[in-house]
């Protein structure tokens, strides 16, 4: 896998805020207003939020696997432009069902 820039680091980092009754699983850097119907938001950090959330739930395997295949997108090159440094870039639902079909 090729590394990547500093800018992309932030559509990796998935994060977690875990309380006594409740939970909140999402991309480190928050929401992103500014993408809203554009579809051009890195998914990445908000997949890798659910993994979080499923192995906090006890299914290991599963979050695995959803790690995995983020990987595997990573070193395939299927990522949005934030990502793809010059090279080809792809939309957040074409990377979405790309994810889902490898998963």
């Amino acid at each position: 896998m090729k590394p990547l820039s500093f800018h992309g680091f932030m559509g990796l980092m998935p994060s977690s805020s875990v309380g006594s009754k409740v939970s909140l699983y999402e991309p480190i850097h928050g929401s992103y207003p500014q993408a809203a119907g554009k579809d051009i938001a890195n998914p990445l950090a908000t997949v890798l939020s659910a993994a979080m959330l499923f192995e906090d739930l006890e299914l290991t395997k599963e979050a695995e696997e959803i790690r995995r295949v983020v990987n595997k997108s990573l070193a395939e090159g299927i990522v949005t432009e934030d990502l793809a440094e010059g090279g080809k870039s792809y939309k957040t639902s074409e990377v979405g069902d790309w994810l889902a079909k490898n998963i």
